[in-house]
């Protein structure tokens, strides 16, 4: 009598278990990677402020140049730099509410935390402190 070589069967029901089980694995990806996109954030902050007064004057307080870089995901990059020498880095975090900023500095103790507002002008865009006082511009 010959030896017959059947296939093996495999049950219909894990068929059927595989193919849910598929399923379910691309539903998960599709909708993990629709749940986790940012939102673009084009707040008028995000970009590099220098130091205003060092723009204007000439004398040897001119060799410090104070520069914020504020990015779009509430965080930025503070740097002092003299006579082209970096002296002061450090990372800060931001937040506004109503038009109204505030800037907090990790790392340096003397460094108060900064509440800001944009004013608008001819020339460009100012980056003050609440009470008036300009504290950069713009690049």
């Amino acid at each position: 009598m010959p030896l017959l070589f059947t296939e093996p069967q495999i049950p219909h029901n894990l068929l059927s278990m595989k193919k849910s089980l598929c399923l379910m694995a691309i539903l998960a990806i599709l909708f993990s990677a629709n749940c986790s996109r940012i939102d673009q954030n084009n707040d008028p902050i995000i970009g590099i402020w220098v130091d205003g007064d060092n723009l204007e004057t000439t004398t040897s307080k001119a060799n410090v140049r104070k520069e914020w870089i504020f990015n779009d995901v509430y965080l930025g990059r503070y740097h002092e730099f003299q006579n082209d020498s970096l002296i002061i880095k450090t990372d800060f975090s931001w937040a506004q509410e109503d038009g109204i900023y505030t800037v907090i500095y990790s790392g340096l103790e003397d460094k108060p935390t900064h509440t800001l507002k944009i004013e608008k002008t001819k020339n460009g865009e100012l980056l003050q402190l609440v009470n008036g006082t300009m504290l950069a511009i713009k690049e």
